[in-house]
């Protein structure tokens, strides 16, 4: 497994550039000295637990995004993330076969507008 640092600096680099930011943009929008951000970055520093949920906020992303290895964070939208959680509340009254029922025809629905 690598090292935490990296796995969350990697994370935080392709987020940042997903946004079309500099690190000095980002820096700016942290509050935060350019070097401390290209450190953590290059896995030299890691942030605190309130940084880095700070930091997943203005990276538009869930703090456990950055901490997980092979797992890409995207930037979710406020928008998105509203759709998201009425989705979590939904389904989460809904037992496990029916779950997979639903997934299937979700499925099916995206992969048909895909296909257009």
């Amino acid at each position: 497994m690598q090292n935490l640092s990296k796995i969350i600096g990697r994370h935080i680099k392709r987020l940042r550039k997903q946004r079309g930011w500099t690190q000095t943009k980002l820096a700016d929008q942290l509050n935060m000295s350019l070097d401390m951000v290209g450190q953590m970055e290059r896995g030299q520093a890691s942030p605190s637990l309130a940084t880095l949920g700070y930091l997943a906020q203005v990276l538009g992303t869930q703090p456990e995004y950055l901490l997980v290895d092979g797992f890409m964070p995207v930037v979710i939208s406020p928008a998105r993330e509203r759709c998201y959680a009425r989705l979590h509340d939904l389904l989460s009254a809904v037992d496990d076969g029916e779950l997979d029922w639903v997934v299937s025809i979700v499925d099916a629905v995206v992969r048909k507008r895909t296909a257009l």
